[in-house]
């Protein structure tokens, strides 16, 4: 048995089989292993063409040959605006009725993604969102960031019911 002592938070401490704790950090290595071989082919990439700009007599910047993916920024749907983020009990104390769960993964803005959030939720007729995770995978700023947010969707009344 293995005891991962988590850094992040207040994590707890977990306890799990040997064979486990192999998998998960096989994993974790997997990924990391994939990320600096495709900086390490980009890098040689970019190389390999400097050296030709430089063959030809052209020097070229390497912002200008690796260039960011340029994607139109998305836009706010009308209705949009009013949704607002809350947390579970005021939410339910409001009188709010749990939808269901939306979650949303973009690679690019923060802002952008909220955007494509708040989008998605008034398409599915929702007014409230409770966020539940929102993880930003790479904070590399070479690379575009992966961020996933996960959010619990609501439906409230428009007006509170009052006593007589």
């Amino acid at each position: 048995m293995l005891i991962d002592n988590r850094q992040t938070g207040k994590a707890s401490v977990v306890v799990v089989p040997t064979d486990e704790w192999d998998k998960l950090r096989g994993q974790q290595m997997r990924t990391d292993i994939a990320r600096d071989m495709a900086k390490d082919m980009a890098t040689s990439i970019v190389d390999e063409l400097l050296t030709k700009q430089a063959a030809i007599g052209a020097a070229t910047p390497a912002e200008d040959i690796i260039a960011p993916i340029n994607r139109p920024s998305p836009i706010a749907v009308d209705g949009s605006q009013t949704i607002q983020f809350s947390n579970h009990t005021n939410s339910q104390l409001a009188g709010c009725s749990s939808i269901g769960i939306i979650e949303v993964r973009h690679i690019g803005t923060m802002d952008n993604a909220l955007i494509i959030l708040k989008n998605e939720a008034h398409r599915l007729n929702t007014n409230i969102l409770v966020p539940l995770t929102i993880n930003q995978a790479d904070a590399d700023h070479t690379a575009s960031a992966n961020i996933k947010i996960e959010a619990r969707m609501m439906k409230c009344p428009l007006k509170l019911a009052r006593g007589n």
